[in-house]
């Protein structure tokens, strides 16, 4: 990460720590403590036989103080290693009452028997500690895939995402979303 002034100078420069490997499309906004939330990937090697490998992405968030020393860090993620370069953080935001943060994106979330491609929403504590996570699907059926790209705090403490669903089988392809849950994260209410 790095800053720059109008005219394009470098202020400052962050590197994430030698040996790991962070990236693939990362974001960032500013925390009421001058600090970073940081929402970007965690790189893995999943072995394809005994001399090939792929590196595929875990949704990753971490926090910066305003020194931008690293405060803490919290994978997002599957219970299952991860299957699929297309797990992608793209928002987040600081919650109004100081609980602390939530994150949205989409995730590969599977079984040994099948995978869905799901919107997820997570909380997470001002500590570092992930709450809960959410994941959301409206399209049913054969290969359906699911992101949010915007989210927002609505007044009742909950939260408003926008999206899209994609039907990769069935017309119409592409759809918008709209979503609105509790401030469990929940779609119906109880599912905290």
């Amino acid at each position: 990460l790095f800053k720059i002034n109008e005219q394009g100078d470098v202020l400052w420069e962050y590197f994430s720590p030698t040996g790991e490997l962070r990236g693939k499309e990362g974001r960032a906004i500013a925390t009421s403590d001058g600090g970073l939330l940081v929402f970007t990937g965690q790189g893995v090697e999943v072995y394809v036989n005994p001399v090939t490998g792929q590196l595929r992405w875990h949704n990753y968030v971490f926090k910066l103080d305003s020194s931008r020393q690293e405060e803490w860090g919290v994978l997002v993620r599957d219970s299952l290693p991860s299957t699929s370069p297309n797990n992608q953080l793209t928002s987040g935001i600081e919650m109004q009452d100081g609980s602390g943060y939530a994150v949205a994106g989409n995730l590969i979330a599977r079984t040994p028997e099948n995978w869905f491609f799901s919107g997820v929403l997570a909380k997470i504590s001002p500590d570092g500690e992930l709450l809960w996570k959410r994941y959301y699907q409206h399209i049913a059926g054969e290969g359906p895939r699911h992101y949010i790209n915007d989210l927002a705090q609505a007044p009742d403490g909950g939260f408003i995402m926008a999206g899209e669903g994609r039907d990769t089988v069935n017309a119409p392809r592409q759809q918008g979303w709209l979503l609105k849950v509790d401030e469990y994260g929940c779609l119906v209410p109880g599912c905290e």
